[in-house]
């Protein structure tokens, strides 16, 4: 009788482990139930939701995990026409987010899907987000940016002024007004997936049009110089003649001939660099550099070092 007991058992022992399964739910995942029996019971996705770590269900019971972190999609879009009839190239990061891990298994039973692929359904249809990366995307996403950018100058893209040289803002309006309108859209279609962010890259324009931006900045730039350059050319002079003309002035203060005028400056060079002179020119003490003046028909004696 005991070894039947044994047998049963061991024998249910083996069936449990036979019929039951051992799933892992990864970091930032949240585990969603979905049942598919076989025989008997009802199948579908449960509204409890598991968190991380190790699960045991029945082997006719799938886990699906559904991020819970926030994912970011690169949106590449090409040719965007600007006020100024230029097409620009954008690379566009979007990072979504579900509202709560609560919404997970709605996302399962509603859509069949996490919250990347829920989103792109509704917001870029046709677009694979589980790649990370989406090119020339259509739906509500294209539809805005295209309306948006066309009354924008390039400029306030590519350098972020105005015509006017103002700092524009039009990237800035431009995030957050695309982030408002589809958070609004994904509201009122019930997907439980918000924008946390959206963050436009550079602008680009065509190639010839680039080439052309470079040489206009060169020329630009050579143009500045050129002002700098006459502009301190400019007041040179100006310092110059003021110079001449307080000089004249201090001259004619003095009541010095020309020739004693130059006398005067000569006289002023030698005790700007050899000396200092105090009131009484007897008193005058030696010169600072040293200097020797050697008077008649004698040539003064330089030493070498």
């Amino acid at each position: 009788m005991k070894g039947l007991r044994l047998f049963l058992a061991g024998t249910i022992s083996s069936l449990f482990l036979i019929a039951c399964t051992n799933q892992g739910i990864e970091g930032g995942q949240v585990g969603v139930y979905v049942d598919k029996p076989i025989l008997f019971g009802h199948g579908g996705v449960r509204e409890e939701v598991e968190s991380t770590g190790r699960v045991i269900t029945w082997i006719t019971t799938n886990v699906r995990q559904v991020s819970i972190k926030p994912e970011t999609i690169t949106v590449h879009i090409d040719d965007m026409m600007t006020a100024n009839k230029v097409p620009l190239d954008f690379d566009i990061a979007v990072t979504i987010q579900i509202r709560g891990p609560k919404d997970a298994s709605y996302l399962i039973r509603e859509f069949n899907s996490g919250p990347l692929g829920a989103f792109s359904n509704f917001i870029m249809p046709g677009a694979d987000a589980d790649q990370g990366a989406i090119k020339n995307p259509s739906g509500e996403f294209m539809s805005y940016l295209r309306d948006k950018i066309r009354h924008y100058h390039m400029d306030e893209f590519m350098i972020g002024l105005t015509a006017d040289g103002h700092v524009s803002s039009a990237a800035r309006d431009t995030e957050e007004g695309l982030r408002e309108y589809i958070n609004k859209f994904l509201e009122s279609r019930k997907v439980p997936v918000m924008v946390t962010n959206i963050a436009l890259g550079r602008a680009n324009p065509p190639l010839e049009v680039s080439s052309a931006l470079s040489r206009t900045a060169e020329q630009v730039q050579l143009k500045t110089t050129e002002e700098a350059r006459k502009q301190a050319q400019e007041s040179r002079k100006a310092a110059e003649n003021a110079s001449a003309i307080a000089d004249k002035a201090y001259k004619e203060g003095l009541g010095l001939t020309n020739e004693q005028w130059l006398k005067k400056s000569e006289l002023d060079t030698v005790l700007k660099v050899c000396g200092s002179a105090t009131k009484d020119l007897h008193d005058s003490e030696g010169g600072k550099n040293g200097c020797t003046f050697v008077y008649g028909q004698a040539l003064p004696t330089i030493a070498l070092h």
